[in-house]
């Protein structure tokens, strides 16, 4: 082999290899008492998640890099988002059946300040996805 083979070889491999180091464990490995991977294929990824009342997440965990699809199936009222930094921001009430979009926002923690179960689904689209 070349060494501009070699070179090149060693390129694809960085670019597969960087954003899967670059990225912290998904909801599913980082706090499997939350979230629980319900369906995944090449175009899409759905977690369902779940926190009792006064839950906070076990870890930090990725949002993916991207934005998702969050479809809520009790509502929330009460709810807080923390980032590594340290700081914390409440998130707006839900209704049940509402479907809206949230950006990626890196690593996260999420706490239930409410006295209720809140769960939703979140739907990751995959990028190049070819529907069949």
């Amino acid at each position: 082999m070349s060494s501009t083979s070699r070179v090149r070889v060693l390129a694809v491999v960085a670019a597969l290899a960087i954003p899967s180091i670059g990225f912290g464990q998904m909801a599913d490995q980082a706090d499997p008492s939350h979230h629980k991977l319900e369906f995944e294929n090449e175009c899409v990824r759905v977690m369902r998640a779940s926190y009792g009342p006064g839950e906070k997440s076990d870890a930090m965990f990725e949002t993916a890099g991207i934005g998702v699809v969050v479809v809520s199936l009790t509502g929330a009222s009460s709810f807080k988002l923390h980032t590594p930094d340290g700081q914390s921001r409440e998130l707006p009430p839900r209704s049940p059946g509402e479907a809206y979009w949230a950006p990626a926002r890196g690593k996260i923690a999420l706490e239930n300040t409410s006295n209720k179960v809140v769960s939703w689904l979140v739907i990751w689209p995959k990028a190049g996805c070819t529907a069949k």
